[in-house]
């Protein structure tokens, strides 16, 4: 009884209600699913077994990463299935001639160097024998003249062929258009214009006597057509027709529906009643009004007791 009344009072009381959110205490209230950050760790969510598929995609994921002591490929290897690559070193052996001189030999050392021999140029005229001397061409000497005297062969001769010759523009050609005057060159066929006068015949005389071109009267082909052979086409016009013949035209019964309230009085001219306040006509209700109170105002009885603000 004393835990009934206890939540009898809760309820009544709006400042003892407690939050709709998270653990109801009351059985009446339904307490809400709640949703928090798992508390599991990754370790462990890896170790769960989900499927083969799965598995094998976590595969190496525990394995340790890039420690390895990746060997060298390069110089001596220390495992037996790798070919060792050959190597090449700087000699260790003394220079010539340094050996030498430790056992007392000066032969080795009186040798010249290789700068101190004195090579002759390999251009030009050679001393020794046993090499051959290169040609050496030079300019020639001779003037023009005799070289054009000098015969060397038979086609040679034959590039000097009209050197003496006159030129182009000494021989008289003839041309090769008309009657050719040499019997080996073939004349190409002539026209030439007739000689006989113009307009001898017949029409002459009669075109003589005909009207010019510009003699004629040609009549117009727009408008009305003065030759009957000739059809006048339609034409039109603006109608002379005023407006108010217009509106006494009578067309349809429809038409005439269009024409409704033309000549009755506009909008401005008819006095309308306002729709706020009473109405006048008894067919319109008058709607609710409001208005302020008309009463005098301290219409009850003063009290005789003194305000707070009276005692001393």
């Amino acid at each position: 009884m004393v835990g009934s009344r206890t939540s009898t009072e809760k309820l009544k009381n709006p400042k003892m209600i407690r939050s709709s959110f998270g653990s109801q205490p009351l059985s009446v209230h339904p307490s809400s699913s709640s949703f928090g950050f798992g508390s599991s760790s990754r370790g462990a969510f890896q170790r769960q077994y989900l499927s083969p598929e799965h598995a094998q995609a976590m595969g190496g994921n525990n394995s340790p990463g890039a420690i390895y002591n990746m060997l060298s490929s390069i110089s001596k290897q220390p495992l037996s299935n790798n070919s060792t690559s050959a190597k090449f070193s700087f000699g260790t052996a003394e220079r010539i001639g340094k050996a030498n001189n430790k056992k007392g030999d000066r032969k080795t050392n009186m040798k010249p160097g290789p700068g101190a021999y004195k090579m002759p140029s390999s251009i030009a005229s050679q001393i020794v024998s046993t090499k051959k001397s290169a040609a050496t061409p030079s300019f020639g000497s001779s003037t023009r003249d005799n070289q054009q005297k000098l015969f060397l062969t038979t086609d040679h001769e034959k590039i000097h062929y009209g050197r003496h010759s006159p030129g182009p523009s000494i021989y008289q050609a003839t041309s090769c258009f008309g009657i050719q005057q040499n019997a080996r060159n073939r004349s190409s066929p002539m026209w030439r214009m007739s000689k006989s006068s113009r307009f001898e015949y017949d029409y002459e005389k009669r075109a003589s006597k005909l009207p010019g071109a510009g003699q004629y009267v040609a009549g117009s082909s727009v408008g009305k057509m003065v030759v009957s052979q000739k059809k006048t086409m339609p034409k039109f016009s603006f109608g002379r027709g005023t407006r108010d013949a217009k509106a006494k035209l009578f067309t349809s019964a429809d038409h005439e529906k269009s024409q409704y309230g033309k000549h009755s009085p506009g909008p401005t001219t008819s006095v309308t009643d306002s729709s706020m306040g009473r109405q006048i006509l008894s067919r319109r209700s008058s709607h609710n009004a409001w208005s302020f109170g008309s009463a005098v105002r301290k219409t009850f009885k003063e009290s005789e007791v003194p305000g707070p603000g009276a005692y001393d």
